[in-house]
């Protein structure tokens, strides 16, 4: 005996916490970048940069789905219903890109390691 539960999830309305989430999630993204770039962190960097792309992923979301909602045109027959799929293309996309460029970072620190700055940083005295 099989049984078929669908769960059918539509969203009608981004309501004020979304954006307030997006304000606060970019205000973290400065403060990380900041301290990143200040404190040579990699660390605080990449953590920047994975929160800038859930920040961006949040506002192309939000997008998606004012798009989602227009109605069908002349042009677009079917409407624009189907970019919320594209916007989660070019997110997994962005996503990519930023994986590669803290591997590429990481790549070049380790090949021009500092050994003065790393003491500094961890606070060893000779």
């Amino acid at each position: 005996m099989e049984h078929h539960h669908h769960h059918h999830h539509e969203v009608t309305s981004l309501n004020r916490a979304f954006i307030i989430g997006i304000v606060i999630n970019a205000l973290y993204v400065v403060c990380e970048a900041v301290f990143g770039f200040i404190y040579n962190s990699l660390g605080l960097l990449s953590d920047a940069g994975h929160n800038l792309g859930d920040c961006t992923s949040l506002v192309l979301a939000m997008l998606a789905f004012k798009l989602s909602t227009r109605p069908a045109t002349e042009r677009y027959t079917y409407g624009y219903r189907k970019s919320t799929v594209l916007v989660s293309l070019l997110n997994a996309l962005i996503l990519l890109v930023a994986v590669g460029v803290i591997i590429g970072e990481s790549v070049s620190k380790i090949l021009h390691l500092d050994l003065n700055q790393m003491e500094q940083n961890l606070g060893i005295m000779e």
